[in-house]
Order: C-alpha cells, then structure tokens, then sequence
C-alpha cells in the first residue's frame, strides 16, 4: 500500500507531509540535491512546475518554474496566473520573482508592472511601488479601475485617507465581479480605512462583503484575512475576548488549508501576540 509505505518513510525522517502532500525531509533534500546534476534538477523543478501549476498551487508553482527557466521564459505564465497568485497571498515567491527579471523585463508588459505593483504594495515597498505606479500612469495602458485600486492602496500606505477612500470607492465600482481577488484587495482596504475614520458600521459592511467573497470563490487565505480584519473592528467594538477567538479561527482555518506561508498568517500570528499581550494572559501555542 502506497500509502502505507509513505507513512514508513515520514517516520524515518525521510518525508514530511503538509498541505495534503509528501515532500522530501530537508536533509534528503539537501543530499539529494549534491547528489543531482544541474540539469537533472532543472527538469525535476520543471515537472512539479507543471504539476504544481495544473493544481491550482501558483506560488508552489512560481517556485519551481523559478528554478527551471530563465524569468523571461516564465513570464507569459505569470501574467495568466497573475490573479490566481494575488488571490493566495503569499508573496514571497512572486517577489523573489520580480528581483530576478528585474524592471527592464516587468517593463515590456502592464500585466506584470501590474502583479509586480501590487506585491512592492502588498510587502511595503513603497518606493518601489510608486515609481512603477507612475510608469503605468504614463503610458496609460490599465483600466481606470485598477489604476485607482492600486492608487487607493498606495494612499492608504501613505496615510492619504480621504483619497484613498474616494479611490477605492470608485475602483471598486468600475472592477467585475469576476475578479474576486482584486475586489476582496479593495474590501479589505475600505475596511481598514473605515477603521482608521473610527466608522465600525462601515468598516463592518465592507468586512461583510469581504467574507461573502471569500465564500464565493473558495479563497482560503483571503478568508483567514478577513476574519483578521473582523478582529480588528471586534477589538474597535471593545470585544477583545471575540477578537482572540475570531484569529485563533482564521489561525486554525490557514493551517487546515495549507496556507501558513503568506500574509494572512503572518498578520494573524503578530494580532494574537498583541491580544494576549493586552490582555495579560500567558502564551499559548
């Protein structure tokens, strides 16, 4: 039995299984990888790109075809599966991604100046993101929509308020319903701005939507986010024992689906140390 004799394998210490998957212990990977020639690891990381990318994993998938092809040779992939890898929020891959084509290549396309934007915001580079932003605006090659969405997340970072809500008001009306990703992005940023206004009717509005979406379109890591930013307005309400629980769900809910990696986990992890923190209880695992 396959199965069984994958279980054998994780209890020696040779495979360890996440996400509903086995993959190599790190020190038979590391003796693995002496072992192998080049080319042999590049057509290894060119499968499970292939693999990766037919099953729905795109940041696994960005991994491996990052090790398998020159980034010019990935780079129509990465525009079609631009929303896909904004929707699971895990940059690091995608960051790793954009440093090595470098902005000549990003350059040649809006889609990827677009994705590669959205990561320099999404990592807080804003520097960054700002003088991509102005290359967009200048050659006027987006849609109004997803220029203002990137602006409104820019002003937001930026402390910007006021624009940033009347931008991401207006992005979210001109985006399709579609693209759920984006339009989560721009529901969690009203939600965020409508905290930082102290109007929690609001806020709580644009959550609820938030949360809709994610049940739409079966997007884990965006549902582990916006039960972030339901704790977030519980703790405004004054509620910190339903904020603790409301991120040791979403916790719970990024680990069951695989997701730890990301954004969403990270910001969950650092709110529950601050929660425990003001509220004076010990660490818990």
């Amino acid at each position: 039995d396959l199965t069984e004799r994958l279980m054998r394998l994780s209890t020696c210490g040779l495979l360890r299984h996440e996400g509903g998957h086995w993959y190599p212990a790190d020190g038979l990977s590391w003796l693995l990888a002496g072992m192998t020639p080049e080319h042999e690891k590049q057509q290894w990381h060119h499968q499970a790109f292939l693999w990766c990318s037919q099953h729905g994993q795109p940041v696994a998938a960005l991994q491996h075809g990052r090790r398998a092809a020159a980034p010019a040779t990935l780079a129509p992939w990465v525009e079609a599966h631009a929303e896909t890898i904004l929707a699971s929020l895990d940059f690091s891959e995608l960051v790793n991604w954009c440093e090595l084509a470098g902005d000549e290549l990003l350059a040649c396309s809006p889609r990827l100046m677009q994705i590669a934007c959205w990561a320099w915001l999404l990592t807080w580079r804003i520097r960054r993101a700002e003088a991509m932003l102005r290359q967009l605006q200048q050659q006027q090659v987006l849609r109004d929509a997803d220029l203002m969405a990137l602006q409104g997340y820019l002003a937001r970072l930026k402390g910007q308020t006021r624009p940033a809500l009347q931008l991401s008001l207006a992005a979210w009306q001109g985006t399709s319903e579609k693209r759920g990703g984006l339009r989560f992005l721009l529901a969690s940023n009203l939600t965020y701005l409508y905290l930082r206004e102290t109007d929690l009717d609001n806020a709580r509005l644009w959550n609820r939507q938030a949360q809709e979406m994610t049940r739409q379109y079966g997007l884990a890591a965006l549902e582990a986010l916006a039960l972030f930013d339901q704790a977030r307005i519980e703790l405004h309400r004054g509620h910190l024992q339903t904020s603790l629980m409301l991120v040791d769900r979403g916790i719970l809910h990024a680990r069951s689906a695989g997701i730890e990696p990301g954004i969403a986990m990270g910001r969950l992890l650092l709110y529950r140390a601050f929660l425990l923190w003001i509220s004076d209880h010990p660490a818990r695992e």
